[in-house]
């Protein structure tokens, strides 16, 4: 699946659309638990993919779990596809129809010996009947027609081709008015939509900049001139169009900007904005699904020792930046495969900060005095031996018992790595 196409549900889980819902619901929790794991991965582009797959399953996962919304969405997938084909279909026969006509005004030379025969008036025909015939598959002896007219069908097709996933042909069609003489913003913008629906970003930022140029004020072409450049990974410039776009249209941006600081790799930036967006409608199930995102992603950069999926607690203060985020996020949590996540973390800093058997470094030689002062003791007293039994064994609890904390931090001392 290239990037900024549709995200298809049944192609994203490897199902096939008539699967049933139990086999749905496996599928939904194995991917979530494999890409939730890549999330803290090193490497940004693992994680960057990572992050655009969870959010991909957390819209799966509430259509296709929903019978009345999977219903719909497979009448509009269906619907889709047979736009897809109606829009190809179309342009064929416009491609076929232009060089048709081509072929008939084509004039052959005259030959040494002969006399040129007198061109014949051209016929002319109304622009809308020639295409309404070139479009039936109608023979005519007219070509595509040019000039303001042929501009706007084309551009109507090219947005009906974008509308129904035909990122090529609307990118054709686009062309195709702007040669027939439409320069507006609309035109730049459609065709840069289809570049980035066939993941040619670099061009689809020139289009897209050209577009901005000509309609400065149009808040969507600056968020998918941002969206453009999140793809190109230029962080910095996603955000100052993010922001131009919110500016425009205040709410439009805010949630592109979270989207920056989250596959940018600062989460602990995103949670302030997605938490003023839940803030003013706590019922929009995708920004409490980033929210919760950006709060466990930021409880889990906390530790300072941390690998390509764990983290390791070694110290106290951690564990106080940690709990209040993991908290915040158990209290709006609701996606099933989240909130397992959100538990896992939150017994996993109960544990560190409870008390645990361990092996001290100190085990040995512990042993032997404690063995030495035994056998005194005997020999002296049996009450004396008593209560040197009693005063070792309290302090033989106590001694190899350590918070989990610091049992991870010897751990990690030890092999550099982790630990509990």
């Amino acid at each position: 699946m290239r990037a900024g196409e549709p995200t298809d549900h049944y192609d994203l889980l490897d199902l096939d659309p008539a699967a049933t819902a139990e086999q749905i619901a496996d599928r939904l929790r194995t991917e979530h638990r494999v890409w939730q794991r890549l999330t803290s991965h090193p490497d940004l582009d693992r994680r960057q993919l990572a992050e655009q797959r969870i959010r991909d399953l957390a819209v799966a996962r509430r259509t296709l779990t929903d019978p009345a919304r999977r219903a719909v969405y497979d009448h509009e997938r269906a619907e889709r596809a047979a736009r897809a084909r109606a829009a190809a279909d179309r342009a064929a026969a416009e491609r076929a129809a232009s060089e048709r006509a081509a072929a008939e005004r084509a004039v052959v030379p005259p030959g040494p010996t002969s006399r040129a025969e007198p061109r014949p008036e051209p016929e002319v025909v109304d622009a809308p009947q020639a295409f309404a015939a070139e479009a039936a598959g109608a023979t005519t002896t007219t070509a595509t027609p040019t000039g303001a007219g042929s501009a706007v069908r084309w551009l109507e097709q090219a947005q009906q081709a974008l509308e129904a996933g035909d990122f090529t042909t609307a990118w054709q069609c686009a062309r195709e008015a702007r040669d027939a003489g439409d320069d507006s913003a609309a035109a730049w913008l459609v065709q840069g939509r289809a570049d980035v629906g066939r993941a040619r970003h670099e061009q689809a930022l020139f289009e897209l900049r050209q577009s901005a140029r000509r309609d400065p004020h149009h808040a969507p072409t600056h968020v998918w001139l941002g969206r453009t450049q999140m793809a190109l990974r230029d962080w910095n410039a996603a955000l100052v169009s993010f922001r131009e776009a919110d500016q425009l249209e205040p709410g439009t941006g805010a949630f592109h900007i979270a989207t920056v600081y989250l596959e940018g790799g600062w989460p602990e930036k995103a949670v302030p904005v997605l938490e003023e967006l839940f803030t003013r409608d706590p019922t929009a199930e995708t920004v409490r699904y980033h929210l919760v995102h950006a709060l466990l992603r930021s409880a889990q950069r906390v530790p300072r020792v941390r690998g390509a999926d764990e983290h390791t607690i070694t110290h106290p203060a951690e564990i106080e930046r940690m709990r209040p985020l993991l908290e915040r996020a158990a209290e709006v949590v609701t996606d099933p495969g989240q909130r397992a996540d959100v538990e896992k973390d939150l017994t996993y800093v109960e544990w560190c900060e409870g008390w645990h058997p361990s092996r001290p470094s100190w085990l040995a030689a512990g042993m032997l005095v404690s063995a030495v002062l035994l056998i005194v003791a005997l020999l002296v007293s049996p009450w004396l031996f008593a209560l040197a039994l009693a005063l070792l064994g309290v302090g033989w609890y106590y001694g190899v018992r350590q918070r989990g904390w610091r049992i991870n931090a010897r751990a990690a001392g030890w092999d550099g790595d982790s630990g509990g």
